[in-house]
């Protein structure tokens, strides 16, 4: 699809969507747009570029993609029909493959990074890059006193974390980090409501 836009106080804008599907590769879409020599943008070229992509590879494992570009934080504000489109400081980028299994393990392997937009914003205020991190969750209910059950959850997460820098000068805000947590609880229902006990460890 491929749908022009004129505007009255600047260069028109070219917007193009193309959406495909295969057994092989998965689905997506990738969305676009173009608008030259905005004489209201010291005649810059105002451009807009979008990637969803997901592939089931079996019944348990997918992945997806979602990679996105803007060549300025006020793209959406200026060229965007929509009202609650406004100034875009950063956006997010990610890739990411994930395991579920019948047993209660869930296992995600991801990239996640930022296109910084605004160049005026200090690196306090930037997200951080988690390139790579691991997640890993595993469920599991075994048989109590009675009808009730004690559940056992865990989860994990492991990641390598960064902030862009505006020079190779700045002090570096990065690094590895690591989290466990562990939760026993004991969901208890009756015919007038229900309590969970729980207890819990975290490193």
């Amino acid at each position: 699809t491929i749908t022009p836009t004129w505007f009255s106080d600047r260069n028109s804008l070219t917007e193009a969507q193309v959406r495909y599907l295969s057994s092989a590769i998965g689905s997506g879409e990738i969305n676009g747009g173009f608008s030259p020599n905005d004489p209201n943008y010291n005649n810059k070229d105002r451009k807009q570029l979008e990637w969803l992509h997901t592939v089931q590879f079996n019944p348990m494992v997918n992945a997806k993609v979602h990679w996105q570009y803007l060549s300025d934080k006020d793209y959406w504000y200026d060229l965007s029909n929509s009202p609650i489109n406004t100034s875009t400081t950063y956006q997010q980028r990610f890739a990411n493959i994930t395991y579920n299994n019948s047993q209660g393990l869930n296992v995600e392997l991801k990239g996640q990074s930022y296109q910084i937009l605004d160049p005026t914003i200090t690196n306090a205020q930037k997200p951080y890059n988690r390139i790579p991190q691991l997640l890993v969750d595993w469920s599991k209910s075994y048989p109590a006193l009675g009808s009730q059950s004690v559940v056992i959850d865990t989860h994990s997460d492991i990641g390598y974390f960064f902030k862009p820098f505006n020079s190779s000068s700045e002090l570096k805000d990065r690094g590895m980090r690591f989290s466990q947590q562990l939760t026993s609880s004991i969901p208890m229902y009756s015919d007038v409501g229900f309590i969970t006990p729980s207890i819990g460890l975290s490193a």
